[in-house]
């Protein structure tokens, strides 16, 4: 055995390291189910709120590769004044159902930078089954119901995902089906 050189074992990897990766990871999932849950809306809203939901959701999808920061509460607060702001000169004839549903998609925006533990990830995707039942509001039609149900399957996925995370793709979609 050589004395002169020192063999120290790798340094274990942090655990905070792991866990604020699986919860980036855990952030694709629900923004694709939130995606799916808006969608049906996308026509009827306003070009800018269309547009709002693309930019915060690409920037949180661009965060799990590139690992930008979280913007700070301080912006939060300014993202939520200019969006309730922008909602409100939008729709100043009235609140309707088209005043709720654009409320809902700038909630549903804004919300992925607020979800630093399990039960934030787990009111947002309660609120993503609440976007897919505003679906109703607009319309009745048969495909609107087929893709409602794509759509429960889709956050349902993504709700296994964040639950039980070791399982793989199939068997959260069977469990997702079954449900």
């Amino acid at each position: 055995m050589n004395m002169g050189t020192a063999h120290f074992p790798a340094a274990p990897k942090r655990q905070e390291n792991v866990c604020l990766d699986r919860e980036k990871k855990e952030d694709i999932p629900i923004i694709i189910a939130l995606v799916a849950a808006m969608a049906p809306h996308l026509p009827d809203l306003p070009l800018w709120i269309t547009l709002w939901c693309i930019t915060f959701w690409g920037y949180m999808l661009a965060r799990v590769k590139t690992g930008w920061p979280l913007p700070s509460l301080s912006m939060r607060y300014f993202f939520t004044f200019i969006g309730l702001a922008g909602l409100l000169a939008t729709f100043r004839q009235g609140i309707g159902a088209d005043a709720f549903v654009g409320l809902m998609a700038l909630m549903a925006a804004i919300k992925p930078f607020e979800m630093p533990d399990h039960r934030h990830r787990m009111i947002t995707l309660l609120l993503t089954y609440l976007m897919i039942i505003t679906s109703l509001l607009r319309s009745d039609a048969l495909a609107i119901m087929i893709y409602m149900i794509f759509s429960v399957f889709v956050t349902t996925t993504a709700l296994i995902r964040i639950n039980a995370p070791e399982s793989n793709m199939k068997q959260r979609s069977r469990l997702a089906g079954t449900i």
